[in-house]
């Protein structure tokens, strides 16, 4: 843990623009389907749009998680089925899930 919470990166638990941008190519090697084909900034800035689902110019971690399992779900990956798994039937919190916005 950090000692300062408020100006961590590690543990403010979001990322910016800038962050993304300087970041982006290497998220495909993480085996998320959304994350996978970023060819290009333009493509990178509308991920990260469809991501921050309040439109604030951040992505919170909730927004992250939701939109990399909303991606999966709709795959009908492994990994979807897994993250899916919390939905009705399951024994985690229900949760109406984001669209998918395609490359």
């Amino acid at each position: 843990m950090c000692a300062s919470l408020v100006t961590c990166a590690c543990c403010v638990r979001r990322v910016d623009w800038a962050e993304f941008e300087a970041g982006y190519s290497g998220l495909a090697d993480y085996g998320f389907l959304a994350l996978t084909d970023i060819a290009s900034v333009e493509d990178a800035k509308a991920l990260f749009q469809a991501m921050d689902d309040n439109g604030g110019g951040i992505v919170l971690l909730d927004e992250w998680c939701a939109y990399l399992k909303a991606t999966e779900v709709a795959a009908s990956t492994p990994m979807g089925f897994l993250l899916n798994m919390d939905e009705e039937g399951g024994v985690g919190k229900q949760q109406t899930l984001p669209p998918v916005f395609t490359l």
